[in-house]
C-alpha cells in the first residue's frame, strides 16, 4: 500500500480578513485585525492557545505544525472541530482539531462541544 499525503483539516486563503472557528456547537468569526498571539508549549504538544480580540481560543488536536504555520503566516481562514477523526487510525498522520473551546478574557467561558477540558488550560 502506498502511503498517502497527510490531509490538512482546515482552510486557508491568501489574505483572509477573518478567522472562523467552529466548535461543533458554536461558530465564531473573528477579525485577524484583533489577533494578538498563539502559544504552543512544548509540554502540551496537542494544544494551541490563540488570543484574538476578547477571546482565548483553545485548540486541541493532532499534528498541529501545519496549523501553527497557517496561523503564523495569517493564512488560516476556517477551522472546525473534528472529534470523529480521533478514533480512526487512517488519520494518524493528518492535521486536525478534535476540540475547540472559547474562553472570554473577561472570565466567562463559552459552551463548546467535545470532551471537557480544565478551564485553566
Amino acid at each position: 500500500m502506498i502511503p498517502r499525503k497527510p490531509k490538512l483539516y482546515f482552510d486557508t486563503a491568501a489574505h483572509p480578513t477573518h478567522l472562523t472557528f467552529d466548535s461543533g456547537e458554536q461558530k465564531k468569526n473573528l477579525p485577524w485585525l484583533h489577533y494578538a498571539e498563539t502559544r504552543w508549549e512544548m509540554f502540551e504538544p496537542d494544544c494551541l492557545k490563540i488570543e484574538i480580540g476578547e477571546w482565548l481560543v483553545l485548540v486541541r488536536g493532532y499534528n498541529l505544525g501545519p496549523l501553527y504555520v497557517a496561523i503564523e503566516e495569517h493564512t488560516l481562514q476556517r477551522l472546525s472541530a473534528r472529534p470523529d477523526l480521533e478514533q480512526k487510525p487512517e488519520h494518524i498522520h493528518d492535521t486536525f482539531v478534535a476540540e475547540i473551546r472559547f474562553l472570554s478574557k473577561r472570565g466567562k467561558a463559552a459552551k463548546t462541544s467535545g470532551k471537557s477540558a480544565p478551564a485553566s488550560r
